[in-house]
């Protein structure tokens, strides 16, 4: 069986709903933060920068918002503001500690930003958390090699094995 489609298709079939809810929801002023969020969400599919404006507008009513934080930082970290995006990303971890993703994420702009050394912390801080990602293992374990530390990067490399195996592997670059 193969499954083939073309993405920008799908694209193109679901803006018209997107941007429905998207009119349903600014034509009321009681919008939740979770309501922008979820609007958010849906613009994704149709537009980064209306996507953008909708995350702004959650966090506007509640500024804790770790979800909204987490995907407006992977919105600007693809879009190349990659110091903003590790600002919300930092922000995410803020509010919601326990997220292994935000703490990848966070890792990853840092790495991408040349901080080799800030990141460490960051990849280390999101493996023992839910949503512990097998990259995370690999990219801390690259990070530990560059820097001519031992035993730990044998054990980081082990690690993303062992996950995939367990059929834990998910290899995005960002996580969400």
């Amino acid at each position: 069986l193969q499954v083939d489609f073309d993405g920008t298709n799908v694209a193109k079939q679901t803006e018209p709903v997107a941007r429905r809810a998207l009119e349903a929801h600014t034509n009321q002023e009681s919008m939740s933060a979770d309501d922008w969020f979820n609007t958010a969400l849906d613009l994704e599919a149709v537009t980064s920068d209306e996507a953008i404006s909708a995350y702004h507008k959650a966090l506007a009513l509640e500024a804790d918002h770790a979800d909204a934080h987490l995907h407006l930082g992977r919105l600007l970290h693809e879009g190349g503001q990659v110091q903003e995006a590790e600002s919300h990303y930092r922000s995410a971890t803020d509010a919601d500690p326990e997220s292994g993703r935000a703490f990848y994420n966070l890792g990853v702009a840092l790495d991408d930003q040349g901080l080799q050394a800030r990141a460490i912390p960051a990849y280390q801080t999101a493996l023992p958390l839910p949503a512990t990602l097998a990259v995370a293992h690999f990219n801390l374990s690259r990070l530990f090699a560059a820097e001519g530390r031992q035993p730990h990067p044998l054990r980081s490399l082990a690690e993303p094995t062992r996950l995939i195996e367990r059929g834990g592997l998910q290899s995005y670059q960002f996580v969400l």
